[in-house]
């Protein structure tokens, strides 16, 4: 079962990358004839999509996506697939949204736990957000997309459900409640219901500030911490870069002769601030972010 997994996943990603080849080949001029046509926007947007629907990847796609749930059944593998999972449990009120990209300028003053529609792994993971559970496996972000990064190094829960019925459940049973989210060993997630903390319940009701006192977040905007401005991949170490870069240079020396990793540098912590306090800017930019 485990073997069949793999090669459905295989045959997943070729299908993906046969229909974005697709996409590149004939979006831009399917877009730039449907112009000049004077086309409907909506019909060019599709066009693609329906040239791929006649085609012998639709039915790959559709067998792929029943196949899916019964191999995950035979395999005995959990409901939930951990894109960022997390060590210690993370609180916060769920809230139920239809896509990230809706999101993207938002705020969340209070802990957030996200139960998302679709998530294409473009977005970045908004403020207040500590964790985010995508509803349908066929719109979720891949292990290596820019979300599920940036989740992982900013500590951030991201998981993907296959189960549209346990879905349904946290959407009836805990939307707008604080609830506790936690990682089990056997990947998968319990979500249980949680009294409110006592200071986020007075921050909801507008009486902050009779008994809390407020945090004040330091951030780090001169010490460049020695860097420089770019490091090759054997210089690389968990105090200069992040762990994508990182594991590439870890990678490359133990790979055989004939596989290849690819080649780059990368731009070290520190860099931002090296910039920032260059003479060009430490008068100008730099004063006016410490305020």
């Amino acid at each position: 079962a485990l073997l069949l997994k793999a090669m459905a996943d295989r045959t997943c990603r070729v299908v993906g990358e046969m229909s974005d080849k697709c996409q590149a080949l004939m979006g831009p001029k399917a877009a730039f004839l449907g112009d000049q046509a004077g086309v409907p926007k909506r019909n060019i947007d599709i066009f693609v999509d329906e040239v791929l629907r006649g085609t012998s990847l639709i039915a790959v796609s559709l067998v792929l996506q029943r196949l899916e749930p019964v191999l995950r059944g035979l395999a005995h593998l959990p409901p939930w697939q951990m894109i960022s999972p997390v060590d210690k449990p993370v609180q916060g009120e769920l809230q139920l949204i239809d896509k990230m990209t809706h999101i993207q300028d938002k705020v969340f003053e209070t802990p957030t736990v996200l139960l998302s529609g679709a998530v294409s792994g473009e977005e970045e993971v908004p403020d207040g957000v500590v964790g985010v559970l995508v509803r349908s496996a066929k719109e979720a972000p891949d292990i290596l997309s820019h979300c599920a990064v940036r989740a992982r190094n900013f500590g951030v829960l991201l998981a993907t459900c296959f189960d549209p019925a346990i879905s349904a459940k946290l959407a009836e049973e805990f939307a707008g409640k604080w609830v506790e989210v936690r990682c089990k060993a056997d990947g998968s997630l319990e979500v249980e219901a949680k009294p409110r903390p006592q200071r986020v319940a007075a921050k909801a009701s507008g009486e902050e500030g009779h008994g809390a006192e407020g945090t004040e977040v330091k951030m780090n905007l001169a010490d460049s911490l020695g860097c420089r401005w770019c490091i090759t991949p054997d210089e690389m170490t968990k105090k200069s870069v992040g762990s994508k870069s990182l594991n590439l240079a870890l990678l490359q020396p133990k790979l055989p002769k004939d596989i290849l990793t690819p080649q780059a540098v990368a731009l070290p912590y520190g860099c931002m601030q090296k910039a920032l306090t260059d003479p060009i800017n430490n008068e100008s930019v730099l004063k006016e972010l410490e305020k």
